[in-house]
């Protein structure tokens, strides 16, 4: 006997399948049908609000644990007007099979930022850069991994890092609000290289804070006398050097006693021939790997250094710490650099300060354009290399004027 519930049925699923439904009246029964369910094309819902269209995306996130989230998507013309019903759900399919093609065609894109980061981008900075890439972990744990860390690479939009820029912006610098931005474009980047990510970075057309270049300064002999009676021995040593050798930070605290040549022979260092009393240098840029001559006070002083510490192996930095463990140029500026320099009102000294008093020096005592380019491994007219080749001598006289103008240990001491 047919009950009413029966009927009531009966009734319903005859009116469902004569319902003609709007996704499905495009695509053929049988595997078609389901092959939009793989794709995709049922998990939204689409309603209107207000004014509004918006669409409902639900899909499953696995940070910080495996939940099924709603993602709305308001839908709008051109011009910024509601849409009518059919365009509204036009657009939604569309944005659903994009989604869909995007699980399919990308799967990796599934993991978070996070994950990515450990598992690929970590390993690739620490190979290409190798020691320099220390501040892209700091700028990543620091900033990148609270705002973005949890999501999944295909969630992030530019909106995203836009969020993020604004709320860096009231309390960093131009320089590191930048430096952020740029980590994001070369982590996605080799997403994409990877193909974990599809599309287009979504750092393009982020809007950034304009950059404010502080004006190039340059110690007098007088000031750098002055700053470096009050540094201690080490952060002393170092900033002798780098007004010496004219380094980066980054090259200095690279340099191990495996790249410094301070015999009077030809030596082969890290499979390279290096003249006697020189130092070869690794850096990022093509014109950074250079061979640099030492001046006789810069041999003297890497003689005492050695002579004096208890890591002086291969292996071992020329600037250590007590535990062996390269210098931090961030702590170092940050806790003895920086107050010694304010307490004899050079507040404005840097790292790339010294190196910018011995590119002033050089040129006040006549060195060459390209003599110094040499020396300073700059990039900038690299084809001019090809017409004029400064010597090691010519490089090496250049640096020795350099430091008699420090005007320290100005006596003679021979080289071993």
């Amino acid at each position: 006997m047919e009950t009413t519930s029966d009927r009531m049925r009966a009734d319903g699923e005859m009116k469902q399948e004569l319902t003609p439904n709007p996704i499905r009246a495009t695509i053929p029964l049988g595997e078609g049908r389901e092959l939009a369910r793989r794709r995709g094309l049922q998990r939204g819902l689409l309603r209107i609000e207000g004014r509004w269209w918006v669409g409902y995306w639900w899909d499953y996130t696995r940070a910080p644990k495996p939940i099924r989230v709603r993602t709305p998507i308001c839908l709008k013309s051109a011009n910024g007007k509601p849409v009518t019903k059919h365009e509204a759900q036009r657009q939604f399919d569309e944005m659903k099979l994009f989604k869909a093609e995007t699980d399919s065609i990308t799967p990796g894109s599934s993991v978070t930022v996070n994950e990515f980061w450990c598992v690929k981008f970590l390993p690739h900075i620490r190979m290409k850069l190798k020691d320099e890439g220390q501040e892209y972990g700091y700028l990543y744990k620091n900033h990148i991994f609270p705002a973005l860390g949890n999501m999944r690479l295909r969630d992030v939009r530019r909106a995203n890092i836009q969020d993020l820029i604004y709320a860096k912006q009231a309390a960093y610098l131009p320089d590191t609000i930048h430096h952020i931005k740029n980590v994001i474009s070369g982590m996605f980047r080799l997403a994409k290289d990877l193909e974990y990510y599809r599309g287009d970075l979504p750092t393009e057309r982020v809007q950034l804070p304009p950059m404010r270049r502080k004006e190039k300064r340059a110690l007098d002999p007088d000031q750098a006398r002055k700053l470096l009676a009050v540094l201690p021995e080490a952060v002393h040593d170092l900033c002798l050097f780098l007004i010496y050798t004219g380094l980066r930070i980054g090259e200095a605290l690279g340099l191990r006693w495996r790249l410094v040549n301070l015999f009077p022979d030809w030596q082969l260092l890290d499979g390279k021939e290096v003249p006697p009393y020189s130092m070869v240098t690794g850096s990022k840029t093509e014109a950074g790997h250079r061979t640099v001559p030492l001046a006789e006070p810069a041999i003297r002083l890497l003689q005492e250094i050695k002579a004096k510490t208890k890591f002086a192996a291969p292996e071992d930095p020329v600037f250590a710490t007590p535990s062996g463990r390269p210098m931090d140029a961030h702590n170092s500026a940050a806790r003895v650099l920086k107050p010694m320099a304010k307490g004899v009102d050079l507040e404005w000294v840097s790292w790339h300060a010294l190196r910018h008093t011995a590119n002033t020096w050089g040129r006040m005592i006549g060195m060459s354009a390209m003599t110094r380019q040499r020396v300073f491994g700059w990039s900038a007219d690299r084809m001019a290399l090809h017409y004029d080749h400064a010597s090691l001598e010519e490089m090496r006289r250049g640096m020795e004027g350099i430091a008699e103008m420090l005007g320290l240990g100005k006596e003679k001491a021979a080289v071993q």
